[in-house]
C-alpha cells in the first residue's frame, strides 16, 4: 500500500470515529434542543441541517459550543434569538460533534480538530 493510500484510509478512519463519538455527544448534549435529526425548533432553536449559517462560520459554531450563544443569528434565512449555554465539554470532543454535525443533514462536511476548537476557545478567553 503506498504512503498516501495508508493516510487516506487512515484519515477515512479517524473521519468515521470522529463522527461515531460526535453523533453520541450529539444525542447526549444537543439533540434535546436542536433535534436528534438536527431540524431544530422553529423560532426557538436554529436547525442544524442544511445550515447556511454553520456553513459559512465555522469559528462561531465553535465558540457558540463553548462560550454559549445569546446574539440573534440567521440561519437559513429566519432569525433565532434563543440562549444557548456553553456546552462543558473539552477540545476535542467539541470537534467530534462538530465533525458529526457538518458532515450530516445535508451540511457542507469537513472535519473540526482539537486544534481548532483551542485556536477559538483561546480567542474567546474561556
Amino acid at each position: 500500500m503506498s504512503t498516501a493510500v495508508a493516510r487516506a484510509a487512515e484519515s477515512t478512519d479517524e473521519l468515521a470515529a470522529a463522527m461515531a463519538r460526535g453523533q453520541s455527544l450529539l444525542a447526549a448534549n444537543c439533540a434535546i434542543c436542536h433535534g436528534a435529526t438536527g431540524d431544530g425548533v422553529t423560532t426557538i432553536y436554529p436547525p442544524l441541517a442544511k445550515s447556511d449559517w454553520l456553513a459559512a462560520n465555522r469559528s462561531a459554531a465553535i465558540r457558540a459550543i463553548v462560550a454559549g450563544l445569546g446574539e440573534e443569528i440567521t440561519v437559513n434565512g429566519r432569525g433565532f434569538r434563543g440562549q444557548m449555554p456553553p456546552i462543558i465539554l473539552d477540545d476535542a470532543p467539541v470537534a467530534d460533534v462538530l465533525t458529526y454535525v457538518v458532515n450530516s443533514w445535508g451540511n457542507t462536511g469537513g472535519r473540526v480538530t482539537a486544534d481548532n476548537v483551542a485556536a477559538v476557545r483561546a480567542l474567546s478567553s474561556v
